[in-house]
């Protein structure tokens, strides 16, 4: 069995070779995504179930294009694993670039997510999207 470090790896793996039934196979059934941020933001919101995490990542998709992305730190404490990273993407509509270090703390049960929170500096993201 994996740890849960080993879990949240392969899905950063996955989403960087596009493999979403991958990603959602590592994930609950009723898995929920929380993305905190302003209305401008497309991918800002909370997703319910596989059907809501193909939403979220389809809104990534269809609003921009993703230069870097790079989880740089695992910590792992009970059930939770915490990962800092940096990204750097551009927004399609308005061609405006964003550089920004994240947090995402994803919550395990039984090898599996049950919820991930995402924590980015919003307003740098959302000015591209205005």
């Amino acid at each position: 069995m994996s740890t849960n470090i080993e879990v949240v790896q392969q899905i950063y793996a996955a989403i960087g070779s596009g493999d979403i039934p991958g990603v959602l196979a590592r994930m609950t059934d009723d898995v929920e995504i929380n993305v905190p941020g302003p209305a401008e933001i497309p991918f800002t919101g909370t997703f319910h179930g596989h059907e809501g995490v193909g939403r979220f990542f389809g809104s990534i998709a269809q609003s921009a294009r993703i230069d870097a992305f790079e989880p740089r730190e695992f910590i792992a404490g009970g059930d939770d694993v915490v990962v800092l990273g940096h990204e750097e993407l551009t927004a399609l509509g308005s061609r405006q670039s964003w550089s920004t270090d994240w947090a995402m703390v994803w919550t395990l049960t039984d090898g599996r997510v049950r919820r991930l929170r995402e924590f980015h500096e919003t307003d740098a993201i959302a000015s591209t999207f205005r």
